[in-house]
């Protein structure tokens, strides 16, 4: 039997089974006696926030806990048994009725998944994507996907490249979908906490094909959300291939002069921008001058950034999510590009 005392430093617990006639999974962190947690049930898919303590006994008196409310919505109590089991009650203050607590070690299909990703990797077992629509984009057919109950969509490519390659772009697309399906999910923890588990927060989440050629590809993700306390907050990201051999470009690789890459570092790539985004749009600046950020370099120093037809387009980075006039997209065009040799 695993026995627990006061005096653990930290023990994290991923564990699955039933409250009641309810399957749930549970992730629990035991900090020197106090424990903080989350579970959800199979059915439901979003997290409830668990607190309590580790008794001197070795059980565990936990409270689903709810934001703004001094009185908890339920309490749990689970002692260990044998094999890394838990066993115990659960009582919803609503409701008459004790249910019968049964835990045990989870365990997922892919033994190699474990620790506190196995908590979100089972819920991801119990989210199939949907088939939505299909469409045809530069000669390139796409087929959308959507998980319906976080409402995320993306698209995965159907033919217009080698095997190979639409093997590693529909990685890659996958990868971004599903960390956006997880993110979903945390953002809407963090707002019940804050708000209560009524409380559901805005969340969406796009997946854009703006450039498909033949030796390029690019796709701007974009993440939209309330799930802060600052109130809105919007977040940018790319994929920009380049082919064959599916290399991740850099921005600061599409900049050249001769031979070699104009910009070498961060600082320097920021105040190339800078100076691009005053020549070209001196004007816009101009008239925004004190509201206007776009004259600092600290946000052009990670900017997301995507390829179209037209050119790059460049979206700045904000701190605090404080976006103001300057927020947005900014298109810089390929004549203020010198392109690598072989693009």
């Amino acid at each position: 039997m695993l026995v627990f005392t006061t005096t653990c430093w930290a023990e994290s617990l991923t564990l699955a089974g039933k409250i009641g006639t309810s399957p749930v999974v549970m992730q629990l962190e035991l900090n020197k006696g106090d424990v903080q947690g989350r579970y959800f049930y199979r059915r439901h898919h979003l997290d409830l926030a668990l607190e309590g303590q580790l008794r001197d006994d070795g059980s565990l008196a936990l409270t689903e806990v709810s934001a703004h409310s001094s009185t908890a919505n339920a309490e749990m109590v689970v002692r260990p048994g044998p094999n890394g089991t838990w066993q115990g009650s659960w009582k919803a203050h609503a409701r008459p009725a004790t249910l019968r607590v049964q835990l045990s070690p989870l365990k997922t299909v892919t033994s190699s998944v474990t620790g506190p990703n196995a908590y979100e990797h089972e819920r991801l077992q119990g989210l199939p994507l949907l088939r939505d629509n299909a469409e045809t984009v530069a000669d390139k057919k796409l087929q959308w996907w959507v998980e319906p109950v976080s409402g995320v969509r993306a698209f995965r490519f159907d033919s217009g490249y080698d095997a190979t390659v639409l093997a590693s772009l529909n990685a890659r697309l996958s990868q971004e979908q599903t960390t956006a399906i997880t993110a979903f999910f945390a953002c809407q923890f963090d707002y019940s906490r804050r708000y209560g588990p009524a409380q559901i927060a805005d969340f969406s989440f796009s997946a854009e094909p703006r450039l498909l050629t033949t030796t390029l590809i690019s796709v701007r993700f974009s993440t939209v959300s309330t799930c802060n306390s600052g109130g809105l907050s919007i977040h940018g990201s790319s994929m920009n291939v380049q082919i064959p051999g599916m290399h991740e470009l850099g921005l600061s690789q599409l900049i050249w002069g001769g031979d070699k890459p104009v910009v070498a570092d961060e600082s320097a790539l920021s105040s190339w921008i800078t100076n691009a985004m005053q020549n070209l749009h001196g004007n816009d600046m101009a008239d925004l001058k004190e509201r206007c950020a776009a004259k600092d370099q600290d946000i052009w120093r990670q900017p997301a950034w995507s390829m179209t037809a037209a050119g790059v387009m460049l979206e700045p980075a904000f701190s605090h999510n404080k976006q103001g006039p300057c927020g947005g997209e900014w298109l810089l065009p390929w004549t203020m590009f010198k392109l690598k040799p072989g693009r």
